[in-house]
């Protein structure tokens, strides 16, 4: 059964925070771990795909974008 959670990412450019929210369908705790641990990795792909995604949306180069933290937010 697939499963979603919604998280806010938090990054920095040129020394200005922004954050974006973005949902997470999973269907294991472990994969779930596995994403949001890749996010925080620089090196992982999965931090690349939120870069991709954060500069898209705000019209940026991706590669001025550095992810700063993650945390889940809170359902209403």
């Amino acid at each position: 059964m697939l499963k979603t959670d919604n998280f806010f990412v938090q990054f920095e450019i040129d020394n200005v925070l922004f954050t974006e929210t973005f949902r997470l369908a999973y269907r294991t705790e472990e994969y779930k771990k596995y994403w949001l641990d890749g996010i925080l990795d620089k090196s992982h792909c999965h931090y690349q795909q939120a870069q991709m995604e954060a500069a898209k949306a705000l019209g940026e180069r991706k590669r001025w974008i550095k992810i700063v933290t993650l945390f889940k937010t809170v359902e209403g």
